[in-house]
């Protein structure tokens, strides 16, 4: 053999050695990796579902998109478990993705954001013919079962995971009530704040009711407490001016003088629900 064939030979060898690596390192790469448990030994910081965006931030969950909310932390953990360990099972076929709810209309896509920037995205379709088990695509060809979950992995409901505490603190000292910027009720030190005490930490809600922009508070509370200062807002009901505030879970709380609808949020109008 001589020198140039060698050299040729030499080349095309180096070259298909070069390729088989790159191939190697996008598989296995933790972009690209598509190992028999992707997420494996990972931790996650960030999931998109859908339109649905949840993002870990100083160690609390919160959903981030198309809202802002904490979220429960212990519904969340379970479907983080879920996804470390899911596992990508055999191959099913190639194409055809639409018998597999798999195609644009039907699949969800998810995308997993480990520390340190990186990600990895799956498409998510129909359950599979076993339990926990769905199938899935990574590069919208080639369609494999997936195992560890049944689909939808998130709900498509934003409430569902949301944390439904109001409020954090154990005990209240003072509190204030001002209409824009002028302080009309003041309570402290008086038996009204001890049964706050006992009544708002223990306060969840039925449902969250997002803020719409067009809609303004007018009242502003100030809950004064060991922890510090605890401001939220309020919107007023200007149907029914009696003695209470109604929250959000329909329980009365009174507060002599005027009668207000508290919402974490300014709630859309043609979605609150009054309870008398």
């Amino acid at each position: 053999m001589d020198k140039k064939a060698a050299k040729i030979i030499g080349i095309s060898t180096g070259t298909i050695v070069l390729l088989l690596l790159i191939a190697i390192g996008l598989m296995f790469g933790r972009k690209g990796r598509v190992g028999k448990f992707p997420l494996k030994g990972w931790e996650i910081v960030k999931v998109k579902y859908d339109d649905l965006i949840y993002e870990k931030k100083d160690g609390t969950w919160y959903l981030t998109s198309p809202h802002l909310y904490r979220v429960d932390s212990t519904k969340m953990q379970e479907k983080l478990n879920r996804l470390k360990d899911f596992r990508i099972g055999e191959f099913i076929d190639r194409g055809n993705l639409g018998d597999y709810g798999l195609d644009k209309e039907h699949r969800s896509k998810l995308v997993a954001y480990i520390k340190k920037g990186d990600s990895l995205i799956f498409y998510l379709g129909k359950n599979g013919p076993v339990s926990l088990s769905f199938y899935l695509t990574m590069d919208t060809v080639n369609v494999y079962l997936g195992y560890g979950f049944r689909t939808p992995l998130f709900p498509k409901n934003e409430q569902v995971l949301l944390d439904k505490k109001v409020y954090e603190f154990t005990s209240v000292d003072s509190m204030k009530v001002y209409k824009n910027d002028k302080l009309l009720k003041r309570y402290r030190d008086t038996t009204y704040t001890k049964e706050l005490s006992d009544f708002l930490p223990r306060l969840k809600a039925y449902e969250i009711l997002w803020d719409i922009k067009d809609i303004k508070p007018v009242y502003t509370v100030k809950v004064y407490t060991p922890m510090g200062e605890f401001e939220d807002r309020i919107a007023p009901d200007t149907k029914n001016k009696n003695d209470y505030i109604v929250l959000r879970d329909s329980v009365g709380l009174r507060i002599p003088g005027f009668r207000i609808k508290r919402y974490l949020n300014p709630p859309d109008s043609r979605k609150i629900r009054t309870v008398d």
